[in-house]
């Protein structure tokens, strides 16, 4: 593990843990093609199990890659969680920064602890303010072109999305109108 703070989870439910994270999150940029594949109304801990059994990433066909585990997750129905469950600790800082800042990933599971509940209301309250922004700041990319940027020996590339602007102005249409739905 990193020298940074790490989430302890001994003792709770691999899958608890996973819905749990997942249904504090929201989709992100091209996360939202994904996102229509994900559950409705929240993830529950057998549909967590389901996943981390079947062992294939839901966003992109095949097995899993990431550190060649089933508990290891990058994206998961375009939701941003940079998650690795395999110990019984895991590092917070990338689906801290994803999803609510420092301290975010702590506080969920100190939560889950002590309710035991995977997609409490604040959960769901959370998830739609997030995604309104989020949807925001996709739609802000949708017109924009990649570009290659180089100097001083180094290539950056910008991602635009001009190339997906229709299907993902239609993947955050339907999530958004999914959110406000529920």
């Amino acid at each position: 593990m990193p020298d940074r703070e790490t989430v302890d989870i001994s003792g709770l439910s691999k899958a608890a843990v996973l819905a749990v994270l997942w249904n504090h999150s929201a989709p992100a940029g091209m996360g939202f093609l994904q996102a229509a594949l994900g559950p409705k109304d929240g993830m529950t801990e057998e549909a967590a199990w389901e996943i981390i059994k079947a062992n294939v990433d839901p966003d992109y066909p095949g097995p899993r890659t990431m550190r060649g585990s089933n508990l290891s997750f990058e994206y998961l129905f375009g939701r941003p969680l940079k998650i690795d469950l395999v110990e019984n600790e895991f590092d917070p800082w990338g689906y801290d920064r994803d999803n609510g800042g420092d301290g975010t990933a702590q506080r969920i599971i100190n939560q889950l602890r002590e309710t035991g509940e995977v997609n409490p209301p604040e959960a769901q309250a959370g998830h739609r303010s997030k995604v309104i922004l989020n949807a925001h700041r996709a739609m802000e990319m949708v017109n924009t072109v990649s570009t290659l940027e180089k100097g001083g020996g180094v290539a950056i590339f910008h991602l635009g999305a001009d190339e997906l602007a229709e299907p993902l102005e239609k993947a955050i249409d339907t999530v958004v109108d999914r959110v406000e739905s529920s």
